[in-house]
């Protein structure tokens, strides 16, 4: 067997961002899955999903305005936070 070390934890998820708030939503059973009025405005039969709610001024916190400016990739935006996070 191996041993594993985990060094930190960063999480950026539909029901919380941040480790202690991600445990808090655990634990109260607080879901990220809720209605998104672009889905529906793009006429999806499913107007529901998972996303995390980042605003603009906690991404600043990690990025530049000039990085964040025309930056479209979601899931890179996410990760690179939890990573710093960990």
């Amino acid at each position: 067997m191996r041993r594993v070390v985990i060094t930190g934890i960063g999480v950026v998820a539909p029901n919380a961002i941040g480790k202690q708030s991600f445990e808090t939503a655990l634990k109260s059973g607080l879901s990220g899955i809720r209605f998104h009025p672009e889905l529906e405005a793009l006429n999806f039969s499913c107007q529901i999903a998972g996303q995390p709610d980042l605003q603009e001024a906690f991404a600043l916190q990690y990025f530049t305005p000039l990085e964040l400016r025309h930056f479209k990739s979601t899931g890179i935006l996410y990760g690179v936070i939890a990573g710093m996070q960990a």
